[in-house]
């Protein structure tokens, strides 16, 4: 049996990012954050520093300065990978040589630049990526990479180049390559060859060609997300996180981007605003929402004037950390959180509306320390009445103070609907402290506050309330950790916890969220006691 006492929910984050930027969602799409919207990307927090594209007209590549020798470009030809019409075919022509899309760019000697594009099969299947002109080196050999889009691979060049594919929705793919100059040039900066599977040059038919969106060139030793450029180049800024906490979402079954939680749906209290009996307002200070007792106005926050006002709530935002109230956040989508951990030994997940949930923990550095998905079946995916279907992560040794953990629920559909959706009741990060070891037997019940009333007509109407969870179980542990035992769970007391009997899957439906009713210690055996435990589970 173990004991996890809740950490100290922490402060809400600040995260900003003065540009839009883009990234690839869960489904494999580039979709677009506006200005100060937090990126998820692969199951992470997306932290980029400041970039920019510097190609000009990424995305239309019939249009000067770029040139298409034995090509013919069609435009908005097919869906890009944003699901916008706007990728182009590249259709070999007839004649016999190299059939390419490329255009020139001034590298500095000593750079080291990335060149990437988005990419997807028609009638071709196979090309290459170059960066130079394939005469002038990068990293001391041609900066060359050949893809194949059927095998999903991207074989480089020479030992000094470094180059990746990415598999994106809708059989597209995004392509880079990197090197640095080795000298100062203004030639071919970048290039899409087309292949006929065995080689670069050959004589072309006229109709077979490749869909091609997106291209990118850029310094540094990594593609970026994607930057969208037309008459000029484009840059981004850099992602800013600061310490705490923050929800966001991406309504991906709508299309929706990627976008922060809004704290409440209630207006934000103005000092000096007149307010009528029963207004609601919520306050971003405290993360909670008010309710206006006498119509006025005034100047004292509500938090500091009972008076007038009652603690209603938690705000929509935050409601997930606050365990003593049943408030679900539930979104259209896909559902993320972020916060800076504390050495916590435990997650607790209560209340899932989700088909699986990930939590990556990140290291100050950036270097992914653990990365974890569980997947509910459909039955706890949170559809069916009645189910608070709940998940409870082990952390100790996976999370260190000053990690950052991040968080994704994928949403899950309801039976004949298309819309997905993410929600969640209470998210906890705690301390844990060993109580001994569960023994068989235990007994798993609810307290039912529902009522049956009867008139003095003799009928009798059923009212379904809620109900709270209650467990009965007993714990052996050695007869030296009697005291220790003794004084935790004194000082537990009136305290909500989160009783976790074991890790296993079997015992996953004995761990919830709720307060010891009572206990009593049996010195049992000479090197062991045991413990009786009543648990009350909160609402």
């Amino acid at each position: 049996m173990r004991l996890i006492i809740p950490s100290e929910p922490p402060t809400s984050a600040a995260f900003s990012r003065a540009t839009p930027g883009t990234y690839v969602n869960e489904a494999g799409i580039v979709r677009q954050a506006g200005v100060n919207q937090p990126r998820y990307q692969d199951g992470r927090l997306l932290l980029e520093g400041a970039g920019e594209n510097l190609l000009t007209y990424s995305a239309s590549l019939n249009t000067f300065p770029w040139f298409a020798p034995r090509v013919t470009i069609t435009p908005n030809a097919t869906a890009a990978p944003d699901e916008s019409v706007t990728a182009e075919k590249l259709v070999e022509t007839t004649d016999t040589g190299a059939h390419h899309c490329s255009r020139s760019f001034a590298f500095t000697a000593g750079v080291t630049y990335t060149l990437s594009a988005h990419v997807k099969a028609a009638e071709r299947s196979a090309g290459n990526l170059r960066l130079g002109n394939g005469v002038v080196n990068f990293s001391g050999g041609v900066a060359d990479c050949a893809f194949d889009l059927v095998a999903g691979t991207a074989i480089k060049g020479p030992s000094g180049i470094r180059a990746g594919i990415r598999e994106l929705a809708d059989g597209w793919y995004r392509i880079w390559i990197t090197g640095t100059a080795d000298a100062s040039l203004s030639d071919n900066a970048s290039a899409v060859f087309l292949s006929n599977g065995a080689t670069g040059t050959y004589t072309g038919d006229g109709t077979s060609g490749m869909y091609v969106w997106g291209v990118q060139l850029e310094v540094g030793a990594e593609p970026t997300s994607y930057i969208a450029t037309t008459t000029a180049a484009e840059s981004r800024s850099a992602d800013v996180l600061t310490d705490g906490y923050m929800a966001s979402f991406e309504a991906t079954s709508v299309g929706l981007p990627n976008q922060m939680v809004e704290e409440d749906a209630t207006a934000a209290w103005v000092s000096g605003t007149t307010y009528a009996v029963n207004a609601e307002v919520h306050r971003v200070a405290t993360h909670r929402v008010y309710r206006r007792l006498i119509a006025g106005a005034g100047t004292t926050a509500p938090e500091s004037d009972p008076t007038n006002w009652r603690d209603m709530r938690s705000t929509t935002r935050w409601a997930p950390l606050v365990m003593t109230e049943d408030t679900e956040l539930l979104v259209a989508g896909n559902l993320y959180f972020s916060m800076l951990a504390g050495g916590y030994q435990g997650l607790y997940f209560g209340g899932v509306t989700a088909s699986s949930v990930r939590i990556v923990v990140v290291e100050s550095s950036g270097v992914v320390r653990s990365d974890e998905t569980q997947t509910l079946p459909f039955e706890y995916a949170g559809w069916i009445s009645n189910k608070e279907p709940s998940l409870y992560i082990d952390m100790s040794g996976r999370v260190y103070a000053g990690d950052r953990i991040d968080i994704s629920l994928i949403g899950s559909s309801s039976p004949g609907s298309s819309l997905a959706i993410a929600g969640l009741r209470y998210l906890m990060a705690g301390f844990a402290y060993d109580l001994g070891e569960t023994l068989q037997g235990a007994r798993l019940g609810i307290t039912d506050f529902s009522r049956r009333e009867t008139d003095e007509f003799g009928t009798t109407t059923f009212v379904r309330r809620k109900f709270a969870k209650r467990l009965n179980v007993d714990v052996m542990l050695p007869t030296a950790d009697l005291q220790r035992v003794f004084d935790l769970l004194t000082e537990m007391r009136g305290n909500v916890v989160l009783w976790v009997p074991g890790t296993s899957s079997e015992l996953a439906p004995l761990s919830f969220f709720g307060w010891c009713k009572d206990f009593g210690l049996t010195v049992a055996y000479t090197r062991h006691a045991t413990c009786a435990l009543e648990i009350e589970g909160v609402i």
